[in-house]
This record gives structure tokens, sequence and C-alpha cells, in this order.
């Protein structure tokens, strides 16, 4: 999983910095004017930040869906009744209230610079949003289920292996940190695992592979 983590992420990078950069040509087919390859892809461009934040935070995939620029009145006295991620009122974290636990992320400069992306685009279109990933159609959330579907037409387009999933990008970044011989008792506070007895007994033997190297 580290391995297509890596091939995703290098991906992802890449067309960051064509954006940031103002690369971006059309892969429409100017032949018959069709749409091939990854040319859908840039109809969806809130797809590159929603996996480079996953990439970046090991954030659940519903977490980040449901993540908004600010924290909600219909989230103000809902704990134990429901789930939310929203911004720290800096901008420094992100915060998240999952499963009745509470955890609290910090905004490196890779989160950052989607962040930045996203502001910038908000600002451009002047339209108040509420989530980062917001249908403008619909003024919802894109779905957990758009997300991960439109993740697995990227796979295919890039030929990587199609055992993987948008949730394997969690994996892969946890899988990373523990390799590198990160604290487990934080390593599972920061991604929200019930207990640090399971992250170790789920990702332990890649510290002991790494060990042995």
């Amino acid at each position: 999983v580290i391995d297509f983590f890596e091939q995703i992420r290098k991906f992802i990078l890449g067309e960051l910095k064509k954006r940031e950069n103002g690369l971006i040509e059309s892969r429409i087919n100017r032949i018959n004017n069709k749409k091939t390859g990854l040319d859908w892809f840039d109809d969806n461009a809130w797809l590159i930040h929603y996996i480079w934040i996953m990439l970046n935070t090991g954030m659940r995939s519903g977490e980040i869906s449901n993540l908004k620029w600010r924290i909600g009145d219909d989230d103000l006295g809902a704990l134990g009744s429901r789930s939310f991620s929203h911004l720290s009122s800096d901008e420094s974290t992100i915060d998240i209230y999952f499963k009745r636990k509470n955890r609290t992320i910090p905004i490196t400069n890779s989160v950052e610079r989607s962040l930045n992306m996203l502001r910038k685009d908000k600002h451009d279109l002047a339209t108040e949003t509420t989530y980062l990933f917001e249908n403008p159609r619909t003024q919802k959330p894109h779905t957990t289920s758009t997300a991960a579907n439109l993740f697995k037409k990227l796979v295919s387009a890039l030929e990587l292996d199609s055992k993987h999933t948008l949730h394997s990008l969690r994996h892969g970044y946890i899988s990373k940190l523990v390799s590198k011989g990160g604290n487990i008792i934080m390593i599972s506070k920061t991604v929200g695992h019930r207990s640090s007895e399971f992250t170790q007994k789920r990702y332990m033997h890649l510290r002991a592979k790494e060990d042995l190297t």
C-alpha cells in the first residue's frame, strides 16, 4: 500500500504544480472533441485537493467530504449526536468529532498548499461556501461515494493496481508514519483510531520489517 500511496502522491503533486504555475491545458481530443484518458479529471479539480488532504492527514473520506471552512451553528451543542469536521478559527488546525471522540490535526504546509488554492477559487467565484468540497449545483458537499468512484476511475486511467481504493490512502499514510518509527500513541490519536492497541496490532509489523533492513 505504501508503493501505491507514493504513486498517487507523485501524480497529485504534479497536478498541483501545474495548476500553481498555470500550465493546465485541455486534454480534450481535438480531432473529435471527445474527452479521453484524464480529460474528465480537469472537470473535477476539487478531487485533487480532496486526495491531497487525505494523503497528508490520513483523514477518513467522510471527514473530508464534510469538512467546513468554519464550525456551523448546527454543529454547536451537537456532541454525542453527530460527527463534524471544520477548520479552526485561525485555520491552523482541523478539528474533528467522530464516534464520540474529538481530535485535532495541525495544518501542515502541504495541506495549506491546497487550502490556499481552494480559497483563491472561492474568492474568484465570489461565492460563500460552507464546505471546502461543495457541489455548486446542490450547495451540499460532494459525497464520499462520488469521491470513491472518481478515484477508482483515476486509478484505472493511471493503470495502477485496481485492488486499491480511496481508503487505501489512509492506510498508506498510517503505514508510512509507523514504518518511519513514529510514536504509536500519537499516530493513533492523530488518525482517530479507537485505541493505540488497535494501531499497534494492525501496523506494527511494518516497523518490524523496517528494523530488519
